[in-house]
């Protein structure tokens, strides 16, 4: 690495001394030598560019010291002894002991070094010059031995040691060329700025030609191609050559004109900008870099299997949740109510709510074990949990009284329970459904405010999803999402406040939003089945079926066994029926009635009815029927839709000769339609039946019936159907001429079928 900057530097200094820029070039020169020393070019260059004559004498002396038989050195230095250039004095200081060399400390006495400043300069001498005028030979000073012509046999033995003279001269030399090399500049010397013929310009502007030459030549290139666009294509010859639209202030009723270019000008703005929600103080911020965990249990639960056993049944896994909660009380030494609780849950969970109050009654048995203790609180939770329980039972079975009654057991049980500890959030939420289902709103939120008051509250998730959820049932759904955004200011891992913000937007016909909820939804749950199903619903509510289909496909990649599933597998396949994809739509019915089934879902048989009629659609007509024969008897839709589409399964099947049973029933079925919005079709479809059974005249009527409620080319063609078969050629004729004159402006699949008929009739009369 030095010895290319000590090339690079020599390279400089050459340059510079070319130039006549003997400073720059001495400082280059000496720096060079500095790095490499034994180098001959820089030191002949610093020799032709050196500011003295010692200075010069001594470059040409360090050459000779590495060639003896550098020819230019030699006659340059006999051309200074020619031209009377004395030796410098001796310095009258003492020598040093032989063997040191202090050059730092020992100055120049003024005999033997001059001051540079004050000598006159020595004339300046390029190379070439310098070595022209070297023909004179070395001049050697006869008092002091050339220690390179010295007979080495004739020294002192031991280690030879140069004189007391040579030593003084080298000090001398060194002296004054350290005392050249820190000597200032002068304070006249001028720096010009140079403009031409700089080092490394000639490159650069080589180079400046080049990039110029490729920007041109990539400019040309693209201006050509271009051209050759413009001409060879409409399209953007239209947009480059067309006259665009130039927008022009509209017209207003108003006396001045009022600025814009919208249609009903106005200064201000389509959209303003969306106000900030108010957090409250107390609220803790989430930090999306570390979310919170789980929110701790309370009363705290020590124990770890009875923990996790709550865990399990947090979702919803009874059968395991179980067994641990039953071996924990039966392990108790001391009276914990922790684990009676729980069983109380999980036997809820279970559909057993009398075993739970029995076992809530064991534990109120045993509240004495620990009086210094406040337990009493968590078991009347416990009972208001399982008089809910049966209360929602009473409820669905249309037993008030007894709902009532359980309602009040529980108000009484849930209010002690917060009598005694007000950091339980159970008591509270039961309560505001309570009232909820009374529609006493105002009282819910009562509630559930008091309970937010509570310190160890004031952040409860639960709690504010649950006056979210108050807010919406009375139609206050800027407010439930409201809530819905402090729950997730919270913790934005919370699942029911995404669920809740996206209702309240869709219940506001605001599906924009929607989407926007569910995206963030996905974002923190991307394998979530249910926040795509949400996403491609809100997708489809704001009109755009493409991008909820693509929603659909990614939430069904999965595969997942749940009821998110079914709902988007009916979804896409609602969808494709639209797109006449019936197929598909065939194809996903299936599979959603297959899972649905599995799961035990009560809407199986509205699937079921989805799929025949897909599978009607799609040409599978015994699907169709099967389906329908499952399907009549239930409420998924009506009867009558049910026995039109078995009749229309069974006209439209291909069946052998002589099977006129199901013919002849599905006339049956076809004449008890009473629906009107479905009459015109029984009429087609009892009318194909009539003519396939040879009932030509009835066939008659009931086309007749079918075409005075809308036309279609199906029935003129098979009213020409039946007009042939009675031998009445010139009305036949004259309905297959109609099927091929609209056959020219729709593609009927029986126009070939017209045409032939009509040629062969033609023929005959």
């Amino acid at each position: 690495m030095s010895s290319d900057q000590a090339s690079d530097l020599r390279r400089q200094g050459i340059a510079a001394a070319k130039a006549n820029h003997k400073d720059q070039a001495r400082q280059l020169l000496q720096q060079a030598i500095r790095l490499d020393p034994s180098n001959e070019a820089g030191w002949l260059w610093l020799a032709s560019v050196a500011a003295s004559a010692r200075e010069r004498r001594f470059a040409l002396e360090k050459l000779l010291e590495l060639n003896p038989t550098h020819d230019t050195a030699r006659k340059a230095l006999a051309a200074m002894e020619g031209e009377g250039t004395a030796p410098p004095a001796a310095s009258a200081t003492p020598p040093a002991a032989p063997g040191i060399k202090r050059l730092s400390s020992m100055g120049p006495s003024p005999e033997a070094a001059p001051d540079p400043t004050t000598a006159p300069p020595a004339p300046e001498r390029s190379a070439p010059q310098v070595a022209a005028r070297a023909a004179a030979p070395r001049a050697v000073d006869p008092r002091a031995g050339d220690p390179r012509t010295a007979d080495p046999m004739k020294q002192p033995p031991g280690i030879p040691l140069p004189s007391a003279d040579a030593i003084t001269e080298a000090q001398r030399q060194a002296e004054a060329l350290i005392f050249d090399y820190n000597a200032p500049l002068p304070a006249d010397t001028r720096w010009v700025h140079k403009t031409r013929g700089r080092a490394g310009e000639r490159a650069i502007v080589v180079l400046r030609l080049y990039i110029a030459a490729a920007v041109a030549g990539v400019l040309t290139i693209l201006a050509v191609g271009g051209v050759v666009a413009v001409q060879t294509n409409d399209d953007i010859r239209g947009i480059v050559l067309g006259p665009s639209l130039t927008p022009t202030p509209s017209p207003t009723i108003t006396p001045t004109p009022t600025p814009g270019l919208t249609a009903t000008p106005s200064p201000t703005p389509g959209l303003t900008l969306t106000p900030s929600a108010t957090v409250p103080i107390n609220l803790p911020r989430a930090d999306q870099f570390n979310l919170p965990g789980p929110t701790d249990v309370y009363p705290p639960i020590l124990e770890r299997p009875l923990l996790n056993a709550a865990l399990a049944l947090d979702e919803g896994n009874f059968q395991v949740a179980l067994p641990t909660l039953q071996a924990e009380r039966a392990q108790l030494v001391r009276f914990n109510p922790n684990p009676y609780y729980y069983e109380a849950l999980a036997l809820l969970q279970r559909g057993d709510p009398e075993e739970a109050l029995n076992l809530l009654d064991e534990a109120e048995s045993r509240l004495d074990e620990t009086p210094n203790e406040n337990n009493a609180p968590l078991v009347n939770a416990g009972y208001a949990e399982v008089f809910w329980y049966q209360a929602q039972e009473a409820r669905e079975a249309g037993a008030n009284a007894s709902a009532s009654q359980f309602i009040a057991e529980m108000r009484e049980r849930a209010e002690a329970a917060i009598d005694g500890d007000p950091r339980i959030a159970r008591p509270y939420i039961l309560l505001a459904r309570a009232s909820r289902q009374q529609n006493d709103f105002d009282e819910a939120l009562r509630i559930l405010s008091q309970g937010l008051e509570v310190d160890a509250l004031e952040a409860n998730t639960q709690l504010i999803i649950e006056r979210g959820e108050t807010f919406f049932e009375r139609g206050e759904y800027d407010l439930a999402s409201y809530q819905g955004f402090l729950a997730l200011y919270i913790d934005p891992t919370i699942e029911e406040a995404y669920q809740l913000r996206y209702r309240a937007a869709i219940a506001e016909g605001n599906p924009g939003q929607a989407v926007l909820h569910a995206q963030d939804y996905l974002f923190y749950y991307p394998g979530s089945t249910l926040a795509f199903w949400l996403l491609g619903d809100a997708h489809l509510a704001e009109g755009s079926p493409e991008l909820a289909l693509a929603a659909f496909n990614r939430g069904l990649a999965g595969d997942v066994e749940d009821e998110p599933t079914v709902d988007m597998l009916v979804a896409r396949g609602q969808i494709y029926t639209d797109q006449a994809r019936h197929d598909l739509a065939r194809a996903d019915f299936t599979e959603a009635l297959n899972r649905a089934s599995a799961l035990d879902l009560a809407r199986a048989p509205a699937i079921r009815a989805l799929r025949m009629q897909a599978a009607y659609n799609d040409g599978r007509f015994q699907i169709a029927l099967d389906d329908a024969e499952l399907l009549i008897g239930t409420d998924v839709i009506p009867a009558s839709t049910i026995q039109l589409i078995r009749a229309r399964s069974i006209v439209d099947q291909e069946f052998p000769e002589g099977d006129r049973a199901l013919l002849t029933d599905a006339v049956g079925v076809l004449n008890d339609v009473t629906d009107p919005d479905q009459r015109a079709i029984a009429d087609e479809y009892t009318a194909r039946a009539q003519f396939a059974l040879g009932n030509n005249a009835a066939a008659l009527n009931a086309i007749d019936s079918a075409l005075n409620d809308a036309e279609t080319g199906g029935r003129r063609f098979l009213r020409g159907q039946i007009l042939e078969a009675q031998r009445r050629i010139d009305d036949a004729i004259r309905e297959y001429e109609w099927v091929l004159a609209w056959s020219r402006v729709y593609p009927f699949s029986f126009r070939l079928d017209a045409e032939e008929r009509l040629v062969a009739l033609t023929a005959d009369s």
